[in-house]
């Protein structure tokens, strides 16, 4: 079984970072144009679950640059009921 430790924060905490999921693809084009405006840093990430396993991917620019790109498949070895999409 898979083990989530949890995270203590106090109850007024604030992340210094926001997080956004469009409803569909053409949604994201246009809020990735829009923060592109407005911010310096952006992570763009995805998962995906093919035959049991789970992987992972992000990508991050700075400005209009590159930085890095960082993916996984061994971290999440197999999905779990709570991953499974509906």
């Amino acid at each position: 079984m898979e083990k989530i430790l949890p995270t203590q924060r106090r109850p007024n905490f604030i992340p210094a970072f926001s997080t956004t999921i469009a409803n569909s693809r053409r949604k994201a084009i246009e809020d990735a144009k829009q923060l592109h405006t407005t911010h310096q840093v952006r992570v763009y990430s995805d998962g995906s679950q093919y035959e049991g396993g789970v992987g992972a991917a992000a990508v991050i620019y700075l400005g209009n640059k590159f930085q890095k790109s960082l993916t996984t498949t061994s971290a999440l070895k197999t999905s779990t009921p709570y991953m499974k999409p509906k």
